[in-house]
Protein backbone atom coordinates (compact mmCIF):
# COMPACT_ATOMS: atom_id res chain seq x y z
CA UNK A 1 0.00 0.00 0.00
CA UNK A 2 1.10 3.34 -0.27
CA UNK A 3 0.22 6.57 1.11
CA UNK A 4 -1.83 9.21 -0.78
CA UNK A 5 -2.26 13.10 0.37
CA UNK A 6 -4.77 15.58 -0.94
CA UNK A 7 -5.10 18.48 0.05
CA UNK A 8 -8.75 20.68 -0.94
CA UNK A 9 -8.88 24.08 0.34
CA UNK A 10 -7.33 23.91 4.08
CA UNK A 11 -7.91 20.44 4.67
CA UNK A 12 -5.59 17.74 4.41
CA UNK A 13 -7.08 13.68 3.48
CA UNK A 14 -4.80 10.66 3.91
CA UNK A 15 -5.63 7.44 2.34
CA UNK A 16 -3.77 4.24 2.11
CA UNK A 17 -4.46 2.96 -1.47
CA UNK A 18 -3.18 -0.14 -3.34
CA UNK A 19 -0.30 -0.24 -5.68
CA UNK A 20 -0.68 -3.69 -6.92
CA UNK A 21 -3.48 -6.42 -7.83
CA UNK A 22 -2.65 -8.56 -5.15
CA UNK A 23 -3.32 -5.36 -2.45
CA UNK A 24 -7.03 -4.75 -4.01
CA UNK A 25 -9.79 -6.18 -1.70
CA UNK A 26 -13.18 -7.39 -3.43
CA UNK A 27 -15.32 -4.53 -3.89
CA UNK A 28 -11.66 -2.90 -5.27
CA UNK A 29 -11.55 -5.99 -8.02
CA UNK A 30 -14.59 -5.27 -9.13
CA UNK A 31 -13.98 -1.79 -9.56
CA UNK A 32 -10.67 -2.05 -11.19
CA UNK A 33 -12.14 -4.63 -14.04
CA UNK A 34 -14.55 -2.05 -14.73
CA UNK A 35 -12.11 1.27 -14.95
CA UNK A 36 -9.57 -1.24 -17.56
CA UNK A 37 -12.75 -2.20 -19.65
CA UNK A 38 -14.04 1.37 -19.37
CA UNK A 39 -10.13 2.95 -20.74
CA UNK A 40 -9.80 6.81 -21.43
CA UNK A 41 -13.74 6.39 -20.97
CA UNK A 42 -16.04 9.55 -19.17
CA UNK A 43 -17.19 6.67 -17.48
CA UNK A 44 -13.50 5.85 -15.86
CA UNK A 45 -13.46 8.54 -13.61
CA UNK A 46 -15.75 7.25 -10.78
CA UNK A 47 -14.22 3.39 -11.19
CA UNK A 48 -11.00 5.12 -10.02
CA UNK A 49 -12.54 7.06 -6.77
CA UNK A 50 -13.77 3.60 -5.81
CA UNK A 51 -10.85 1.70 -6.07
CA UNK A 52 -8.56 4.40 -4.32
CA UNK A 53 -11.26 4.74 -1.50
CA UNK A 54 -11.68 8.66 -1.83
CA UNK A 55 -14.35 10.03 -0.12
CA UNK A 56 -16.83 11.27 -2.92
CA UNK A 57 -16.85 14.69 -1.36
CA UNK A 58 -13.15 15.14 -1.11
CA UNK A 59 -12.57 13.54 -5.14
CA UNK A 60 -15.30 16.35 -6.56
CA UNK A 61 -12.64 19.15 -4.74
CA UNK A 62 -9.66 17.57 -6.74
CA UNK A 63 -8.71 19.38 -9.94
CA UNK A 64 -9.50 17.36 -13.31
CA UNK A 65 -5.46 17.59 -14.72
CA UNK A 66 -4.06 16.95 -11.22
CA UNK A 67 -6.71 13.88 -10.54
CA UNK A 68 -5.43 12.63 -13.95
CA UNK A 69 -2.00 12.45 -13.38
CA UNK A 70 -2.17 10.62 -9.72
CA UNK A 71 -4.87 8.04 -11.63
CA UNK A 72 -2.32 7.40 -14.46
CA UNK A 73 0.61 7.13 -11.87
CA UNK A 74 -1.67 5.58 -8.43
CA UNK A 75 -3.61 2.97 -11.19
CA UNK A 76 -0.69 2.26 -14.15
CA UNK A 77 -1.04 -1.45 -13.05
CA UNK A 78 -4.25 -1.96 -13.70
CA UNK A 79 -3.43 -1.49 -17.36
CA UNK A 80 0.42 -2.76 -17.47
CA UNK A 81 0.39 -5.85 -15.26
CA UNK A 82 -1.69 -9.06 -15.89
CA UNK A 83 -4.17 -9.82 -12.25
CA UNK A 84 -2.39 -12.14 -10.38
CA UNK A 85 -2.75 -12.67 -6.46
CA UNK A 86 -2.85 -15.57 -3.98
CA UNK A 87 -6.12 -14.80 -2.13
CA UNK A 88 -9.78 -15.76 -3.68
CA UNK A 89 -11.05 -12.13 -3.11
CA UNK A 90 -14.39 -13.70 -3.43
CA UNK A 91 -14.84 -16.28 -0.92
CA UNK A 92 -18.72 -16.16 -0.77
CA UNK A 93 -21.18 -14.73 -3.23
CA UNK A 94 -25.15 -14.13 -3.58
CA UNK A 95 -27.40 -15.55 -5.62
CA UNK A 96 -30.96 -14.89 -5.22
CA UNK A 97 -31.30 -16.45 -1.55
CA UNK A 98 -28.01 -18.85 -1.74
CA UNK A 99 -24.63 -17.80 -0.96
CA UNK A 100 -22.22 -19.41 -2.85
CA UNK A 101 -19.04 -20.37 -1.72
CA UNK A 102 -15.93 -20.34 -4.05
CA UNK A 103 -11.97 -21.63 -3.61
CA UNK A 104 -9.71 -21.73 -1.19
CA UNK A 105 -7.14 -19.54 -1.70
CA UNK A 106 -3.85 -20.66 -4.15
CA UNK A 107 -6.41 -23.48 -5.15
CA UNK A 108 -5.55 -25.15 -2.32
CA UNK A 109 -8.94 -26.97 -2.00
CA UNK A 110 -9.59 -27.73 -5.58
CA UNK A 111 -9.84 -31.36 -6.63
CA UNK A 112 -8.16 -32.18 -9.83
CA UNK A 113 -11.44 -33.34 -11.10
CA UNK A 114 -13.10 -29.74 -10.40
CA UNK A 115 -9.77 -28.14 -11.72
CA UNK A 116 -10.51 -29.96 -15.24
CA UNK A 117 -14.03 -28.94 -15.29
CA UNK A 118 -13.18 -25.20 -14.19
CA UNK A 119 -10.06 -24.80 -16.19
CA UNK A 120 -11.47 -26.05 -19.41
CA UNK A 121 -14.46 -23.89 -19.52
CA UNK A 122 -12.17 -20.78 -18.91
CA UNK A 123 -10.04 -21.45 -21.46
CA UNK A 124 -13.28 -21.65 -24.09
CA UNK A 125 -14.02 -18.35 -22.75
CA UNK A 126 -17.27 -19.99 -20.99
CA UNK A 127 -17.46 -18.08 -18.15
CA UNK A 128 -20.93 -18.74 -16.38
CA UNK A 129 -19.73 -22.70 -16.16
CA UNK A 130 -17.03 -21.29 -14.59
CA UNK A 131 -18.32 -20.38 -11.91
CA UNK A 132 -20.75 -22.67 -11.82
CA UNK A 133 -18.04 -25.34 -11.53
CA UNK A 134 -16.32 -22.68 -8.78
CA UNK A 135 -18.93 -21.70 -6.33
CA UNK A 136 -21.41 -24.39 -4.74
CA UNK A 137 -23.40 -23.86 -1.78
CA UNK A 138 -22.63 -25.15 1.47
CA UNK A 139 -24.53 -27.80 3.12
CA UNK A 140 -27.20 -26.98 5.63
CA UNK A 141 -25.71 -29.88 8.27
CA UNK A 142 -22.14 -29.19 7.88
CA UNK A 143 -21.86 -25.53 7.26
CA UNK A 144 -19.04 -26.75 4.55
CA UNK A 145 -19.01 -25.95 1.05
CA UNK A 146 -20.97 -29.19 -0.79
CA UNK A 147 -17.74 -31.10 -2.80
CA UNK A 148 -17.68 -30.84 -6.72
CA UNK A 149 -19.29 -33.54 -8.53
CA UNK A 150 -20.46 -33.59 -12.15
CA UNK A 151 -23.72 -34.65 -11.56
CA UNK A 152 -24.63 -31.45 -9.79
CA UNK A 153 -24.07 -28.83 -12.57
CA UNK A 154 -27.78 -28.72 -13.67
CA UNK A 155 -28.83 -27.93 -10.06
CA UNK A 156 -26.00 -25.64 -9.56
CA UNK A 157 -26.29 -23.85 -12.66
CA UNK A 158 -29.83 -22.86 -12.08
CA UNK A 159 -28.36 -21.03 -8.98
CA UNK A 160 -25.61 -19.21 -10.66
CA UNK A 161 -27.96 -18.33 -14.01
CA UNK A 162 -29.40 -15.49 -10.93
CA UNK A 163 -25.96 -13.83 -11.35
CA UNK A 164 -25.57 -10.78 -13.83
CA UNK A 165 -22.89 -10.54 -16.05
CA UNK A 166 -20.71 -8.12 -14.37
CA UNK A 167 -20.80 -10.35 -11.41
CA UNK A 168 -19.82 -13.34 -13.75
CA UNK A 169 -16.92 -11.63 -15.69
CA UNK A 170 -15.37 -10.45 -12.15
CA UNK A 171 -15.35 -14.16 -10.62
CA UNK A 172 -14.10 -15.61 -13.65
CA UNK A 173 -11.20 -13.09 -13.29
CA UNK A 174 -10.54 -13.88 -9.75
CA UNK A 175 -10.04 -17.11 -10.66
CA UNK A 176 -7.71 -16.57 -13.63
CA UNK A 177 -5.46 -14.06 -11.12
CA UNK A 178 -5.21 -16.94 -8.24
CA UNK A 179 -5.12 -19.51 -11.05
CA UNK A 180 -2.06 -17.50 -12.41
CA UNK A 181 -0.08 -17.34 -9.05
CA UNK A 182 -0.45 -20.95 -8.13
CA UNK A 183 1.30 -21.95 -11.46
CA UNK A 184 3.66 -19.45 -10.83
CA UNK A 185 4.49 -20.89 -7.45
CA UNK A 186 4.80 -24.39 -8.96
CA UNK A 187 7.19 -23.30 -11.69
CA UNK A 188 4.65 -24.45 -14.31
CA UNK A 189 5.13 -25.47 -17.52
CA UNK A 190 1.63 -25.82 -18.47
CA UNK A 191 -0.28 -22.83 -19.45
CA UNK A 192 2.23 -20.19 -17.85
CA UNK A 193 -0.83 -17.79 -18.85
CA UNK A 194 -4.22 -18.26 -20.08
CA UNK A 195 -3.36 -17.15 -23.55
CA UNK A 196 -0.27 -19.82 -23.96
CA UNK A 197 -2.09 -22.98 -24.43
CA UNK A 198 0.65 -24.88 -25.60
CA UNK A 199 3.76 -26.03 -24.01
CA UNK A 200 6.33 -23.98 -26.08
CA UNK A 201 4.25 -25.48 -29.00
CA UNK A 202 6.41 -29.06 -28.88
CA UNK A 203 5.52 -32.48 -27.56
CA UNK A 204 6.26 -33.44 -24.40
CA UNK A 205 7.23 -36.93 -23.79
CA UNK A 206 6.62 -38.40 -20.74
CA UNK A 207 8.12 -42.01 -20.53
CA UNK A 208 6.08 -43.96 -23.12
CA UNK A 209 3.16 -41.67 -23.97
CA UNK A 210 3.45 -38.43 -25.99
CA UNK A 211 0.89 -35.22 -24.57
CA UNK A 212 0.86 -32.50 -25.84
CA UNK A 213 -0.91 -29.32 -23.47
CA UNK A 214 -4.59 -29.48 -24.14
CA UNK A 215 -5.86 -26.85 -26.36
CA UNK A 216 -8.82 -24.36 -26.30
CA UNK A 217 -10.76 -27.28 -27.64
CA UNK A 218 -9.99 -29.99 -26.03
CA UNK A 219 -9.12 -28.32 -22.34
CA UNK A 220 -7.75 -30.70 -19.70
CA UNK A 221 -9.86 -34.17 -20.42
CA UNK A 222 -7.18 -35.49 -23.16
CA UNK A 223 -4.41 -35.05 -20.76
CA UNK A 224 -6.18 -36.40 -18.07
CA UNK A 225 -6.64 -40.10 -20.04
CA UNK A 226 -3.02 -39.86 -21.24
CA UNK A 227 -1.71 -39.17 -17.50
CA UNK A 228 -4.15 -42.10 -16.02
CA UNK A 229 -2.12 -44.55 -18.63
CA UNK A 230 -2.60 -47.82 -17.67
CA UNK A 231 -3.86 -46.54 -14.22
CA UNK A 232 -7.49 -46.13 -14.93
CA UNK A 233 -8.28 -48.56 -11.85
CA UNK A 234 -6.76 -45.28 -9.78
CA UNK A 235 -9.36 -42.70 -11.85
CA UNK A 236 -11.64 -42.02 -9.33
CA UNK A 237 -8.43 -41.67 -6.63
CA UNK A 238 -6.73 -39.47 -9.02
CA UNK A 239 -10.01 -37.23 -9.69
CA UNK A 240 -10.70 -36.66 -6.17
CA UNK A 241 -6.70 -35.71 -4.73
CA UNK A 242 -5.64 -32.10 -5.11
CA UNK A 243 -5.48 -29.92 -8.29
CA UNK A 244 -2.04 -28.80 -7.05
CA UNK A 245 -0.62 -32.13 -6.28
CA UNK A 246 -1.22 -33.18 -9.68
CA UNK A 247 -0.25 -30.21 -11.41
CA UNK A 248 3.07 -30.11 -9.61
CA UNK A 249 4.11 -34.24 -10.73
CA UNK A 250 2.94 -32.91 -14.05
CA UNK A 251 5.28 -30.16 -13.87
CA UNK A 252 7.82 -32.48 -12.19
CA UNK A 253 7.77 -34.92 -15.46
CA UNK A 254 7.69 -32.28 -17.91
CA UNK A 255 10.81 -30.70 -16.36
CA UNK A 256 12.22 -34.40 -16.25
CA UNK A 257 11.63 -35.38 -19.50
CA UNK A 258 12.92 -31.76 -21.20
CA UNK A 259 16.41 -32.43 -18.66
CA UNK A 260 16.55 -35.91 -20.14
CA UNK A 261 16.00 -34.72 -23.62
CA UNK A 262 19.22 -31.92 -23.41
CA UNK A 263 21.31 -35.36 -22.22
CA UNK A 264 20.50 -37.10 -25.42
CA UNK A 265 21.76 -34.31 -27.44
CA UNK A 266 24.92 -34.01 -25.74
Amino acid sequence: MVELNIITGRKAHRYQVPESWEELNGRQLKHAMLYRAAGSSGNSDEEARRILGVKRRVWRGIPPAQKCMMNEELLRFVFEETPSFRDNKIPVVRAGARRLHGFDDMLSDMTWEEFIFADTFMLKKMYHETVTVLYRPANPLTGKKRPFSEKDLPRNSKRTDRLDDTTVALLALNYRAVRKKAVEELNGYLFPSMEETYMDGKRITMEEEGAQAPSQAAGWADTHHILMGNLAYEEEKFLKSKATTILAWINRRIKESREAERRRKR
